[in-house]
């Protein structure tokens, strides 16, 4: 018998220097996490029941967004079970005085300082408000007498 011979395979190897790829570098951003969603809302007293997802207390700056709704508040007071509280955890459902309507399913998320909108305080300028201020009178007319017309020149049809 004949002794095949083995055939050696070429292996071709590849170049080590590979074509660097350029890789696109996004930034990742936080994506803020809501500490509670709204319930309930009661449009006569603007009060809304939220569902909290974490820890609030009194005095802390809020953000309540929705698909319409987008503002921020300071948290003056809050009721659990129709008592004021100054500390509500997760799991508890409070209710908020808030300063604009806001829907149900609305998220309330933690602000910073810098996001409350300050009333700025506009100088008084006399010269063009006080015209404004003062209401108008209207001079007193005299009232005028009736007019009577004559008809007796007119001629009426009679059926």
């Amino acid at each position: 018998m004949a002794k095949k011979k083995a055939a050696k395979k070429k292996v071709v190897k590849k170049s080590t220097k590979a074509k660097a790829s350029k890789k696109k570098v996004v930034k990742k951003v936080k994506a803020e996490k809501p500490i509670g969603k709204v319930t309930h809302f009661f449009d006569k007293i603007s009060v809304c029941a939220i569902k909290m997802l974490a820890p609030i207390k009194a005095g802390d700056i809020i953000r309540i967004k929705g698909h319409i709704t987008d503002f921020v508040q300071k948290v003056e007071s809050m009721q659990l079970e129709h008592v004021n509280v100054l500390k509500a955890k997760k799991g508890d459902e409070i209710g908020i005085k808030v300063i604009d309507k806001i829907r149900d399913h609305d998220y309330v998320y933690t602000a910073k300082e810098k996001d409350l909108i300050k009333p700025v305080a506009v100088p008084a300028v006399k010269s063009f408000v006080q015209p404004i201020i003062k209401p108008m009178i209207k001079p007193a007319i005299p009232p005028q007498p009736k007019k009577t017309e004559d008809y007796s020149k007119n001629k009426f049809l009679s059926f």
